[in-house]
């Protein structure tokens, strides 16, 4: 859920760099959700192929908020 509410605050933000915050989150949020993918693979609650489907799936989602999100902010 984490992720599709950073890409819709995100989207719905019209200074560029209050997209690019949002979208930078939803990114964060897929290495949360990778994360306990992993786990659920560790105490075997998903098959391999759930696993892979769902790690190809959030690897997807990572690249397209990467090309989103544009160059890192200067902070």
């Amino acid at each position: 859920m984490s992720i599709r509410s950073n890409i819709a605050e995100g989207a719905g933000r019209t200074a560029r760099a209050d997209k690019q915050r949002f979208y930078e989150m939803a990114r964060g949020s897929t290495t949360e959700a990778a994360t306990h993918l992993d786990i659920l693979h560790i105490k075997r609650l998903i098959t391999d192929a759930e696993f892979q489907q769902g790690r190809n799936l959030l690897a997807r989602v990572a690249m397209m908020l990467t090309r989103m999100s544009g160059r890192p902010r200067k902070t």
